[in-house]
């Protein structure tokens, strides 16, 4: 029987193909009134694709989002993620960490990704359970997005699982390599980490921290701090003060930025590229850790120090059950100053 004119048609493509059948629309006419067809999609059998042009005709959609990759629909989603403010800047930085891992899927359409796929990037991927998390969070968000826009019909996010326990346990670092780091700061980049190992900032925290949020005072009467963080209610806003081994390079950074303590070429910078940096300095000195680790050591130094547990709590942005530390006072700083130079410099 005869289809309908502008109902669409199924033809079989040449080869020893696994989907020969081609279902197509026409969606316009060039000026000479050539028709301008558009391939809805690839069937095993000619009943599917009939199938698929039955359910276009019912409910037409833009088939260009139909045939819209990985990696386009990411860029689209980080687009529209940045500009409604939905996601802390940080939280997208976070998720762009499990893009890095999705590599295998950039160039697939979106619709043809099937939840084997995904799971393939978190268990291939090499890291703990956050990562994992990360990854399956990103697949999530990014169905979401492709159902809204009717790209998708079903969440392949929702059936992935991940690693309940990390399966590789967090090393600190050796006294050894902590000198090697202070021998080399002058390497870039190198003394970032030093800041990270002397304060326990996330990451994504320093990263993220102003310039105007950083208070260094020439007189040296009082502390010198920073105050970031995020995350949690307790990790937010919290003050760090200054370690006094590291002052020196936080008013190097402080001198030259702008906007963001940490910078490049004046703009804040981003995790992927500080992610690429630190493994580069990490293969360069011989040494194996992750940037998380930082925030370990500092930990370990401070729990080796002897040091007030609510004000190591405080230092690390983790919930401390001391009603009185909830709030700031100039003794608290004082304290926290005084934590904070517990650990040794071990610079020499």
């Amino acid at each position: 029987m005869r289809r309908a004119n502008g109902t669409g048609g199924v033809v079989k493509r040449s080869g020893n193909r696994r989907c020969p059948y081609e279902a197509r629309i026409t969606v316009g006419y060039t000026e000479d009134e050539k028709q301008i067809i558009k391939a809805i999609g690839s069937y095993a059998t000619r009943d599917e694709a009939f199938a698929a042009l039955l359910n276009y005709n019912k409910s037409p959609y833009d088939i260009d989002n139909k045939q819209i990759t990985f990696a386009e629909l990411y860029e689209k989603w980080k687009e529209r993620a940045s500009a409604q403010g939905r996601l802390s800047k940080s939280s997208i930085a976070c998720l762009t960490t499990g893009y890095i891992h999705c590599s295998d899927l950039y160039d697939l359409p979106y619709i043809n990704i099937r939840p084997h796929m995904m799971q393939k990037c978190i268990d291939g991927c090499g890291r703990g359970y956050a990562t994992q998390n990360t990854i399956r969070g990103l697949f999530r968000h990014l169905d979401q997005y492709a159902m809204e826009f009717d790209i998708i019909v079903k969440r392949c996010s929702d059936f992935l699982n991940t690693s309940t326990v990390d399966p590789k346990p967090k090393k600190i670092f050796s006294n050894s390599e902590v000198i090697k780091l202070w021998d080399n700061n002058n390497m870039p980049w190198a003394d970032t980490i030093l800041i990270l190992l002397y304060s326990g900032w996330r990451i994504s925290e320093l990263l993220g921290l102003l310039k105007k949020n950083v208070v260094i005072d020439p007189s040296g009467k009082t502390v010198n701090y920073m105050q970031g963080g995020i995350k949690t209610k307790a990790g937010k806003d919290r003050i760090v003060p200054i370690h006094s081994a590291i002052l020196p390079i936080v008013k190097k950074y402080y001198k030259k930025s702008e906007t963001y303590l940490i910078e490049k070429n004046g703009k804040p910078v981003r995790y992927d590229t500080y992610v690429l940096q630190f493994r580069n300095i990490m293969k360069r000195l011989d040494m194996k850790h992750t940037i998380h680790e930082t925030r370990h050591t500092f930990r370990t130094w401070l729990n080796r120090a002897s040091a007030n547990i609510a004000f190591a709590n405080k230092l690390m942005g983790h919930k401390c059950g001391d009603v009185g530390l909830e709030v700031y006072t100039h003794k608290n700083v004082q304290e926290l100053r005084d934590t904070i130079e517990l650990i040794k410099s071990i610079n020499e």
